[in-house]
């Protein structure tokens, strides 16, 4: 379970990936932030619809935060 400080650090992270402010990562956010973060060309077209656990299209914060705490303390 992650504590306050890293739900706030979530947070503050899940605030600068969804560029348009809506709230929400779209497969195009996700997009540009893994190619940022990896220095080149990625495809993503197959992961982000895992990642996606409602299935709307999007991820929303408590997808992030759940995604990002098992990425980062698994």
């Amino acid at each position: 379970m992650a504590s306050g400080f890293q739900r706030s650090k979530v947070g503050r992270v899940f605030g600068a990936m969804h560029a348009d402010g809506d709230g929400r990562i779209s497969s195009a956010e996700y997009h540009r932030l893994i190619e940022a973060w990896n220095g080149c060309a990625t495809d993503t077209d197959e992961i982000f619809p895992l990642l996606d656990l409602d299935g709307d299209g999007y991820l929303c914060e408590k997808e992030f935060t759940r995604l990002w705490t098992q990425f980062w303390a698994g």
